[in-house]
């Protein structure tokens, strides 16, 4: 049988064994010259392809614009859950790491709540008629329908994360409109700004506290912190 070598163990840090600053500088020249290499294929396909991209784009009548719209262009007769999903997804990413992880959050949140809901099909509408006073209502109630679906995907939310963006207490309050009552704060922290200044501020003395949401009567401000931390996830 042939006789196999032991390979030597060294003892000590990796650092210090032999061979291994060329090794090092074998494996930081080999990345250098695989960055400029993708880097130099990144601008042949720049310098191949964008000149036939802007020509198609003369072409067609179209131009990028330097100057994106901040605003989104919403319609009246989207749903509330709707307008949110737009307003949070389609927006310019932020300045900063902390605004742009807030955006992303907050359309995460959108998306999640916006998949509880149930759209409503497409109608029909004869040309070069007025709509009748019955199909006025019939949209109305497909709006109504909407803010109940829109409700319920709050409801959800409330109940099933952690750490909610929607404040229990507006959703409770029927007063409300529906967009007041299912705003989607950014961030749990901005929830608790807002419970903190809108609510807690505001309960004196002897006043009736009571969890709409929860059908739940609390008889001190303490207790209703506990309930909003325990049960709603909302640090006060």
């Amino acid at each position: 049988m042939p006789h196999t070598r032991a390979v030597p163990r060294y003892k000590g840090s990796a650092t210090k064994q032999p061979g291994y600053g060329s090794i090092s500088s074998e494996i930081v020249n080999l990345r250098q010259r695989l960055r400029a290499a993708l880097l130099k294929q990144v601008r042949d396909a720049w310098d191949r392809e964008h000149p036939v991209n802007e020509v198609e784009l003369q072409l067609a009548g179209l131009e990028f614009s330097d100057a994106p719209e901040a605003k989104v262009i919403q319609l009246p007769e989207m749903p509330s859950i709707q307008k949110r999903l737009v307003e949070t997804v389609m927006t310019l990413p932020g300045s900063t790491v902390k605004e742009e992880f807030r955006r992303r959050n907050a359309a995460i949140d959108a998306v999640t709540a916006y998949c509880h809901f149930q759209e409503g099909g497409t109608v029909d509408m004869p040309r070069g008629r007025r709509l009748t006073q019955a199909q006025g209502s019939s949209s109305h109630l497909m709006v109504t329908d909407a803010e109940k679906q829109a409700l319920s995907a709050a409801m959800l939310l409330v109940f099933k994360e952690k750490r909610p963006t929607i404040c229990f207490v507006c959703l409770g309050e029927k007063s409300l409109p529906v967009e007041k009552r299912v705003y989607l704060f950014a961030t749990p922290g901005d929830l608790t700004k807002h419970f903190k200044r809108k609510h807690l501020a505001n309960i004196r003395q002897g006043d009736s506290i009571m969890c709409k949401v929860y059908r739940m009567s609390l008889e001190y401000k303490m207790y209703l912190q506990n309930h909003t931390a325990r049960i709603h996830g909302t640090v006060s």
